[in-house]
């Protein structure tokens, strides 16, 4: 995303899940879909993985297109919305490792 740089040490992230209306919707193995909802004590137990859309300045050890994983509930509330592109910003202390 060359046209929207965060400041600082933030990262403009996508969530490799599926989310609707600010919730994550996960697929099962057996195909079923769960739309988790207002459930936030569920989002709150787990990290999260998502694909790296830009970096600010000041970020160190992640680059755009890294797959990173992000300390449970550890990113902006709202989603960002930007040419038609819905993402989220976290701060470089939450990314706790990246995927291969």
């Amino acid at each position: 995303m060359k046209d929207l740089t965060p400041l600082t040490n933030n990262i403009l992230f996508v969530f490799d899940d599926e989310v609707k209306n600010g919730h994550f919707v996960e697929k099962r193995f057996s195909g079923i879909i769960v739309d988790i909802g207002k459930n936030h004590s569920y989002s709150a137990k787990y990290n999260r993985t998502g694909r790296v859309l830009s970096v600010g300045p000041q970020v160190n050890q992640v680059q755009v297109g890294d797959h990173i994983v992000i300390q449970n509930m550890m990113w902006s509330d709202k989603s960002l919305k930007h040419n038609g592109q819905q993402f989220w910003m976290t701060n470089e202390k939450y990314v706790i490792g990246k995927t291969c």
